[in-house]
């Protein structure tokens, strides 16, 4: 029996290798919207041009402070495991080098109090201004009132922080909002009320699970849905492939899995497969996915009729607004307020999968984002 399971073990966790590697196949794969490379090469051409007239219209010596040397600012995200997080610390950077600004950068590994002493580190080393992407929303509180203490600049970015310290500026999205969207996404598309749903959660105790998982909830019972199951699965594919292959053998009849984040995909992808429940968006039998973050490999999953639909919980637009409010006002020394921007989020479906507003058709290693201008205008930094 023990050599049963471990059998079965490395077969799951083969198949979900195998998933995970078409996924990133899939993602690097380029064409799908019929554009020929003709077209392709004169988009690049006119998304550079558009790059360098913002940098050289808008971003040129921004950082630089009223004495002639560059502003310091750090970036701080809780880890590098996901795209999402990846181009939030990446776009940040980008933005605030281009502009002129000096930047260290740092990863915390998932881990808060490894997060708390890279803060710690930074006000020793003089930074004026912490970007910071919460590895926990409560546990950080004692390094961000350093940084209060020292006359460090604070800007949330994605996750709101909380306890006895003072944010300077929060750049979020709406989590509840992005649940709720997911929930009512089900009951219009699903086969009626009383579809079971299953639900596949992040790190709970961080604002943005606990945040997605009230507002899917509200959802659920707004539109007559049947949650039977969260599942704690923190962030975590292979705990997401076990999690689902689980509720498929108690609840065979569930209609649609909830995901807090798209970096979970594969696993539930996976378990899917394994149970021969993976059927195509419009089959019979098609337990609905739908996600949230806009990912690359979910707009994939999108394309190959396999996930219903994710939200796009745009990295870029939040990079953008955070780098913003360093440029435009903490390099003039400037109050802001503890002020909060909410950034738009937007369904993605089959309809407008190949969008190039999406952060998820954007490699970010590319530089210049095509609609960096647009949410530079559109956000004000009070």
């Amino acid at each position: 029996m023990k050599n049963w399971k471990k059998q079965m073990k490395k077969a799951a966790s083969l198949l979900l290798a195998g998933v995970m590697v078409l996924s990133l196949v899939a993602c690097g794969s380029k064409g799908s919207d019929g554009k020929s490379d003709k077209e392709d090469k004169k988009a690049d051409k006119k998304t550079e041009q558009e790059g360098q007239d913002f940098t050289k219209d808008v971003l040129k010596d921004l950082a630089l402070k009223e004495d002639g040397t560059p502003i310091k600012a750090a970036i701080t995200v809780a880890e590098l495991d996901s795209e999402y997080i990846i181009a939030v610390q990446k776009y940040m950077q980008y933005i605030l080098e281009e502009a002129g600004a000096d930047v260290t950068v740092s990863s915390a590994d998932g881990d808060a109090e490894n997060q708390c002493n890279q803060i710690y580190d930074f006000i020793e080393k003089g930074v004026e201004v912490v970007l910071i992407q919460a590895a926990d929303s409560n546990a950080v509180a004692p390094a961000i009132k350093a940084c209060n203490d020292a006359g460090v600049k604070v800007i949330a970015v994605n996750r709101t922080i909380y306890g006895d310290c003072k944010v300077d500026y929060s750049v979020l999205i709406d989590d509840k909002a992005m649940g709720e969207m997911c929930a009512k996404y089900i009951a219009d598309n699903a086969s009626g009320k009383g579809t079971k749903v299953t639900t596949m959660q992040g790190t709970l105790g961080t604002a943005t699970a606990d945040d997605r998982a009230e507002g899917f909830n509200a959802g659920v019972q707004a539109n007559g849905l049947d949650n039977i199951r969260d599942n704690p699965c923190d962030w975590s594919s292979e705990t997401a492939m076990a999690a689902m292959n689980d509720v498929l053998t108690t609840d065979s009849d569930v209609g649609a899995v909830f995901l807090h984040s798209d970096c979970m995909l594969a696993g539930v992808v996976s378990a899917l497969t394994q149970s021969d429940k993976l059927k195509n968006v419009g089959e019979d039998g098609h337990v609905m996915i739908v996600s949230i973050d806009g990912a690359a490999s979910a707009l994939d999953y999108i394309r190959q009729d396999v996930l219903d639909m994710t939200v796009d919980n745009s990295p870029l637009a939040m990079a953008t607004i955070a780098a913003k409010a360093v440029l435009t006002k903490v390099v003039k020394g400037e109050d802001l307020g503890g002020n909060v921007i909410t950034v738009d989020a937007t369904a993605i479906t089959k309809d407008n999968v190949d969008d190039a507003a999406f952060w998820g058709n954007f490699n970010v290693d590319d530089g210049y984002w095509s609609e960096t201008a647009s949410v530079w205008d559109q956000y004000t930094i009070e």
